[in-house]
């Protein structure tokens, strides 16, 4: 199966062609273009490419196709999923991208900010969300109000958020996006965002999913911690860290901001919550995790010395570790 796909935002125009290996003109190929939320557009690749036919990628031709995005009501910012399928066979390509004319808009999603004791953004319903924004800032509402129902509350030792009615349906329709829309989104957003949705997903996915995601955090954080106290950004004259501010890493990511940061409740309360299911891991971690504050060559260990707040944060944690390894070393059956 060979094809191609010409995105001609500046005309609304999506054109392209497919083609078996062989080129026969005999085996054709069914075209679908999907939003998050319908099929937007269908048709069979028959339109005359004579560029195709002239280059022996296929017998006649008769092998492209159109859409224009603009009359399907496709907006700027929007998440676009198309499915090529052989006719009377199983074989099928898929590809999404984000429809973007202007190469700015897709920091739309780091732009897109509310303030975090402003919980109206949770009152409309998960439909609402695709109707009035593009998709792709619809998927920055459902983050954050996914984020806080989980943690916008608390996150010392326990996440505790704002419940809503909309949370079962947000997390479905959120999946869906991240799931299957997922080249769109890996293309196009900062790796500082990749992580949030990723720990979205270690916040609400399945028991496997959630570790999985899990790990994948625990990369982000070691960046994070590792560079608070010497930033490989930092310039020649830089001396001290300010402790009032975050210093850029790489690709959207921040070092801590050492007077007050709640990276390391996140960490640890989210490690500590994922890993309920496998008690022998996490027995592990608390140990190991101790270890490490204690440790005067350990990352985290400078973290702490640098970070009252800090100090503070690990004071909770290291009772709170020691009284469950106590619980459960005292309560292993054979």
């Amino acid at each position: 199966m060979k094809w191609a796909i010409d995105k001609l935002f500046d005309r609304g125009l999506v054109n392209g062609w497919v083609a078996s290996d062989d080129g026969s003109k005999n085996v054709i190929y069914n075209v679908t273009f999907r939003t998050p939320e319908k099929v937007v557009y269908t048709c069979v690749a028959s339109i005359e490419r004579p560029d195709v036919r002239a280059v022996g990628l296929h017998e006649t031709g008769t092998c492209g196709f159109s859409f224009n995005a603009r009359q399907c009501g496709i907006r700027e910012g929007d998440l676009i999923f198309v499915e090529l399928t052989r006719v009377n066979g199983d074989e099928f390509m898929t590809h999404s991208f984000l429809y973007a004319e202007n190469k700015n808009t897709k920091l739309q999603f780091d732009r897109l900010e509310v303030p975090r004791d402003d919980f109206s953004v949770m009152d409309n319903n998960t439909e609402s969300l695709l109707r009035d924004h593009p998709h792709l800032l619809a998927l920055k509402v459902l983050l954050i109000r996914l984020r806080r129902n989980k943690r916008a509350k608390g996150w010392r030792g326990q996440f505790t958020g704002i419940d809503y009615q909309f949370r079962d349906s947000d997390w479905s329709l959120f999946y869906h996006i991240v799931s299957n829309f997922r080249e769109a989104i890996l293309n196009n957003l900062s790796t500082r965002n990749l992580f949030s949705i990723t720990d979205t997903i270690a916040d609400f996915s399945t028991p496997l999913e959630r570790c999985a995601a899990q790990s994948l955090s625990m990369f982000m954080f070691h960046e994070r911690f590792s560079q608070t106290l010497n930033p490989l950004c930092k310039s020649e004259n830089f001396v001290h860290i300010n402790a009032k501010i975050q210093y850029p890493i790489w690709d959207g990511m921040l070092t801590n901001k050492l007077e007050a940061d709640d990276s390391l409740d996140v960490y640890l309360t989210r490690a500590y919550e994922n890993l309920q299911s496998t008690p022998l891991i996490l027995n592990f971690f608390q140990t190991i995790i101790k270890k490490a504050m204690s440790e005067k060559n350990s990352i985290f260990h400078e973290n702490l010395k640098h970070s009252p707040f800090f100090i503070e944060t690990w004071a909770f944690y290291h009772t709170k570790f020691n009284h469950d390894l106590v619980k459960h070393f005292g309560s292993i059956k054979i």
